[in-house]
């Protein structure tokens, strides 16, 4: 699911084996990678030319790739 569908604060569905990237200001260190599926809030888009988001999960804010991003939510028909 495209990031544009995703509003701050969202649920989101992250599958095992992501690489999720630790992110502090404009700065990336380290990572860690998801042992099992993990729910994370929305936090931002990091760059409209990057394919990444940031979320917040594990206590932190991470950067991720947006194709490993899946909605929790519903979607709406209507």
């Amino acid at each position: 699911m495209e990031m544009d569908f995703f509003n701050r604060g969202d649920l989101a569905y992250i599958p095992q084996d992501v690489l999720l990237y630790r992110v502090s200001g404009d700065h990336r260190f380290g990572y860690v990678k998801t042992e099992k599926p993990t729910v994370a809030v929305i936090l931002e888009e990091l760059n409209k030319n990057s394919n990444d988001c940031c979320i917040f999960a594990f206590g932190g804010k991470f950067a991720v790739n947006k194709n490993h991003v899946y909605s929790m939510e519903e979607p709406h028909v209507g």
